[in-house]
């Protein structure tokens, strides 16, 4: 009865699958992740998996994800971090291979930098074969995907980044960090018309080819018509900023 879930969980076979943040007595320094199984029909609590949080505290209130890999029934689950962009802090996904109750894999957006939590307004990873999102305020570059719109695959237990595009790096941001985080909200995948879509913070919106983003480089960023060229239509703004 201390704390419990931030995210929406999925359904599969009569069971509900989810995420709690549980204390044993209600403090932070006791407090433990646990993947719970849940029986529908009786609300009886079944299986349970406690998820190490690692180096920092993770933070979870993405939606989680239901799919078959390989015929294994797996769920992902999108994290950040409590402190976003302090050293140690990640954005990771976690797959739980449920037909074996194990953490079959675990990848993270920041492997030598910090932050890029994925949070994404509470939705989940946008699915149409491979995972489709965006990341939040952290470092680009040298394998490092902070805001950035990604399209990651899953195969075997092994998470790869497939193509990405980033608008901006938070290091080359005038003045003091502002806390733009692209992955505010969620990308919207449209296979039929081949598009991800997604719009940020500061209401600009980019329509990108799912299928060939862009592979940004950190001197992509010099530019800006080339590198916004990337994109298949020009942005769209619904506001500006600041005001």
């Amino acid at each position: 009865d201390h704390w419990g879930i931030l995210s929406t969980g999925v359904l599969d076979d009569g069971m509900l699958y989810c995420l709690a943040w549980v204390s044993a007595d209600g403090s932070v320094q006791k407090a433990k992740h646990i993947f719970f199984e849940v029986k529908l029909s009786n609300g009886a609590v079944g299986r349970s998996l406690q998820i190490p949080d690692g180096a920092m505290v993770r933070k979870q209130r993405a939606a989680l994800t239901f799919t078959k890999v390989n015929g294994k029934r797996t769920v992902f689950i999108p994290w950040g971090t409590v402190l976003e962009t302090s050293q140690g802090a990640h954005g990771f996904i976690t797959a739980i291979d449920i037909d074996n109750w194990k953490i079959a894999a675990e990848w993270t957006a920041t492997p030598s930098g910090t932050g890029s939590g994925i949070w994404m307004a509470g939705q989940g990873l946008s699915e149409s074969g491979d995972f489709y999102l965006l990341t939040g305020n952290g470092t680009f570059g040298n394998g490092n995907f902070g805001e950035s719109f990604l399209r990651l695959r899953y195969d075997n237990g092994n998470f790869s980044v497939v193509d990405w595009w980033s608008p901006w790096m938070d290091s080359q941001r005038p003045g003091a960090w502002d806390d733009m985080d692209l992955g505010s909200g969620s990308p919207i995948s449209t296979p039929v018309l081949g598009l991800m879509v997604g719009a940020v913070k500061d209401g600009l919106l980019s329509v990108l080819d799912a299928h060939a983003m862009g592979n940004t480089t950190t001197a992509a960023f010099g530019p800006p018509h080339s590198h916004y060229s990337k994109l298949h239509t020009p942005p769209l703004w619904f506001t500006f900023f600041p005001g």
